[in-house]
């Protein structure tokens, strides 16, 4: 054997350094080969069809009744969401099993009591009734709602725009019927994820379901205008070895691909896009519609955020926010030079000054994203200073209440003290003493808000001027009367 490698020398070398220049060239692009691939064998389609039936297995495994303590009645599932959120608090808080079943006072208020589960919209409370542990009513249904999830999910997969659209049956007038009557797939989702303790689902979904949207959409601009490709450029796209844009990033406008699928959304309130002939009412899409999916995914983000975290990607926070931005504007003048810029800094040019409900809800957004980006910036600095330029853009608008502004430069200040820029920082905090007298009437009326603002602007000014070793004016300012 070791004397075919001697002759073979040569040979083998090549190989193998043919292999590791390959292994060096395909490892990191690994994940994108195996999507393509996947795709190739089996691209994604729609077949509202199936998502109607899959849709209808979860509803019928949660309109079934289910017996708790010989107690009949429809599956809980919002008691089930509560249980997950008290086993959360409760391990966050470090406290004991001693607290697992709640005190008849918390039964009173939470609906916890074997009488509540059959009549949960009764509004008296006897002392009669009986607690039950949360925990053990979750353990014994999980698996029900947890099932109905998977359906869920599965139907979305085959037909994204269904998401938001109602049922076209009347749910049922009777107080006695489960939380998903009456419900769209996406609701579903959402009743279901939270009753399993996986809120994370709700909002991938929801995400997933935008994606999915998008990449319908651009096939059906790539069929209005689909270039003819040789297939020796297919198989160099394949491999990402082709220099030149292909088919996916091309266009007549040379535009971003997703800039290209924002305004063919954009354009659809008027026409709207139908993507089945055979189901018009479950496959079509409007604007609206669009905006209706980004304004829920954006509820269950700051909602997540504001508990224990998300499940999103900062990439994903991030795009959200840059198509929120992007639809806020009803008229947006984009230059020609546009079309070297990526996606995000076209969504960041404001509204037209005709489109004055544009700009504030633009201006609104935009700084919802500063705040988004200026936690990012625990991650990565970048974010942190992109935030500083986002919070003084809202400074500078005339379109939000002086409040807003306010704050928005305090923010600003908060970012250039993480480059210690402390000079700036002092600069413009002194530039507020302006603004502290003419914040808007609603703060003046409103002590607590007030207050704060200004506190928050003390705070910030003692801080910058210690840092700079003028001890002396930072101990004297809280002993000001203004």
């Amino acid at each position: 054997m070791f004397s075919i490698l001697r002759e073979k020398k040569k040979l083998f070398l090549s190989l193998l350094l043919i292999w590791i220049l390959a292994a060096i060239y395909i490892y990191p692009r690994r994940f994108e080969f195996l999507r393509s691939f996947a795709l190739w064998l089996e691209p994604p389609e729609l077949n509202p069809s199936l998502s109607e039936k899959l849709k209808a297995k979860g509803d019928d495994l949660l309109s079934e009744k289910v017996e708790f303590r010989q107690v009949e009645h429809y599956l809980r599932t919002d008691q089930m969401a509560r249980a997950c959120s008290r086993a959360y608090n409760l391990g966050k808080e470090g406290l004991d099993d001693i607290f697992r079943i709640p005190s008849w006072m918390e039964a009173k208020h939470q609906g916890w009591t074997i009488e509540r589960l059959s009549d949960p919209s009764a509004t008296k409370f006897s002392t009669g009734e009986k607690p039950i542990d949360p925990f053990e009513y979750w353990d014994e249904f999980h698996q029900i709602p947890l099932e109905a999830l998977d359906y869920y999910k599965r139907a979305l997969n085959y037909n994204p725009f269904d998401g938001y659209n109602f049922p076209n049956e009347r749910a049922s007038l009777g107080k006695d019927k489960p939380e998903i009557a009456g419900k769209s797939l996406l609701e579903k989702i959402k009743i279901t994820s939270f009753a399993t303790c996986r809120p994370e689902e709700a909002i991938l979904s929801h995400f997933q379901s935008i994606i999915k949207i998008e990449e319908l959409v651009f096939e059906k601009i790539k069929e209005t205008t689909a270039p003819v490709i040789p297939w020796w450029k297919r198989i160099l796209n394949f491999f990402h070895l082709s220099c030149k844009a292909d088919e996916e990033t091309q266009s007549a406008d040379d535009l971003p691909k997703e800039i290209l699928i924002w305004k063919k959304i954009a354009g659809s309130e008027s026409e709207p896009i139908i993507f089945s002939s055979d189901y018009p009412e479950t496959t079509k899409l409007t604007t609206n519609q669009y905006k209706r999916l980004l304004l829920k995914t954006l509820e269950l983000l700051q909602l997540r955020m504001s508990g224990k975290g998300t499940s999103l990607s900062p990439e994903e926070s991030v795009s959200l926010y840059t198509r929120v931005l992007y639809f806020s504007c009803s008229k947006r003048t984009v230059p020609a030079e546009a079309k070297y810029w990526g996606p995000s800094a076209i969504a960041m040019i404001p509204c037209d000054t005709s489109d004055e409900e544009g700009n504030k809800a633009f201006y609104s957004n935009l700084n919802r994203a500063a705040f988004l980006y200026y936690r990012l910036g625990d991650r990565d600095s970048n974010y942190r200073k992109k935030s500083g330029e986002m919070f003084e853009s809202v400074y500078r608008s005339q379109l939000t209440d002086l409040g807003t502004r306010f704050q928005a430069k305090l923010m600003r200040v908060r970012c250039l003290l993480f480059e210690s820029n402390f000079d700036q920082a002092l600069k413009e905090l002194d530039a507020l003493d302006t603004e502290v007298y003419t914040i808007d009437p609603n703060y003046r009326s409103d002590k607590s808000g007030y207050e704060d603002l200004i506190e928050d602007k003390k705070k910030l000014l003692q801080y910058v001027l210690r840092r700079k070793g003028r001890y002396e004016e930072a101990d004297d300012i809280f002993d000001e009367k203004n």
